[in-house]
């Protein structure tokens, strides 16, 4: 199995910055994970993330998704509705209201939101591209311009095996 190594988008809107890691490599027939964070500062105002929009390449099967604090207290889990758009394969994840608050950084702590997706047997190699769209709290959604990436789909290693069929395929 490719190792996985990733290459990150980042925007900062007032006192938030937001990352999106993008893998630059993932084999057919593998399982993905595409994670959004978001960071602000010790003694910046208090931010909430209200909803996050992932546009996986085409034909990806999403799996599932998971939001979660990540730090010095780690370990604490966020409610999640998610939405599949079927036609275009773009998941929307919406926190309940008040969003999930962005812990102030004192060291790494952040909110982290994962997409993880089935790459099929059957995708084209080469380049995809993908991106994510972002909402937090006090921030005007056109402010925040979507974090993009583009990774390579290689051919699955033959000491590898690819996991059964999984979830549902959308915008292939």
């Amino acid at each position: 199995m490719c190792p996985l190594s990733y290459v990150a988008d980042e925007t900062r809107v007032e006192n938030v910055r937001i990352r999106r890691d993008t893998p630059t490599d993932i084999e057919r027939g593998s399982l993905v994970a595409f994670p959004v964070k978001f960071f602000i500062g010790p003694s910046d105002p208090a931010r909430s993330v209200t909803k996050v929009v992932d546009h996986p390449p085409a034909g990806f099967v999403f799996i599932g998704v998971q939001a979660k604090r990540i730090g010095f207290q780690t370990g604490e889990s966020f409610e999640t509705i998610v939405d599949v758009d079927e036609s275009t394969g773009a998941v929307t994840v919406e926190a309940p209201p008040g969003g999930w608050p962005i812990p102030k950084q004192v060291t790494t702590d952040q909110v982290e939101v994962t997409f993880t997706y089935h790459v099929p047997i059957t995708t084209r190699l080469g380049s995809v591209s993908s991106h994510a769209t972002a909402e937090v709290s006090g921030i005007d959604p056109s402010r925040v311009r979507a974090l993009s990436g583009v990774t390579d789909v290689v051919e699955l290693e033959a000491n590898d095996l690819a996991p059964a069929s999984v979830g549902r395929v959308f915008g292939s």
